[in-house]
């Protein structure tokens, strides 16, 4: 099994690859999301009560997220959305992870979003009907 910890991103994963890492990519992800969903918390009271204070929280949501999306370059996936991860593959596609899911299920080509991804179980069952 190749490293887990490269910092690479033009790096590629097996299914195994990013089943592996994906703990370390939970672990991160869940870090930042609670610090940012607490400070969302603080931003919302802070705008009914009209606080001035209100664009520092906002620099220290987007602090995290940048953070996060920094991380998650340095590990060889490409953050897509908020808390949206793509593991590049070997082959036209990613296999992709939304937090808080505990395992990557799932896969899209390059050319699809998040939203046209499909299950890698269905992905498993196409490629065997497949013509070699």
């Amino acid at each position: 099994m190749s490293q887990l910890y490269t910092i690479n991103t033009q790096r590629t994963f097996s299914e195994d690859e990013a089943q592996a890492l994906l703990p370390i990519v939970y672990r991160i992800t869940k870090h930042h999301s609670e610090i940012v969903k607490a400070l969302i918390d603080q931003f919302d009271t802070r705008q009914k009560n009209l606080s001035n204070d209100s664009w520092k929280t906002e620099q220290e949501i987007n602090f995290h997220i940048e953070a996060w999306k920094s991380k998650m370059q340095k590990l060889g996936l490409l953050s897509r959305g908020l808390w949206i991860g793509d593991f590049p593959t070997e082959t036209d596609g990613y296999y992709c992870w939304k937090f808080p899911e505990k395992k990557i299920g799932f896969w899209h080509s390059k050319s699809d979003g998040f939203s046209k991804r499909i299950s890698i179980n269905e992905l498993k069952s196409t490629e065997k009907t497949l013509p070699l």
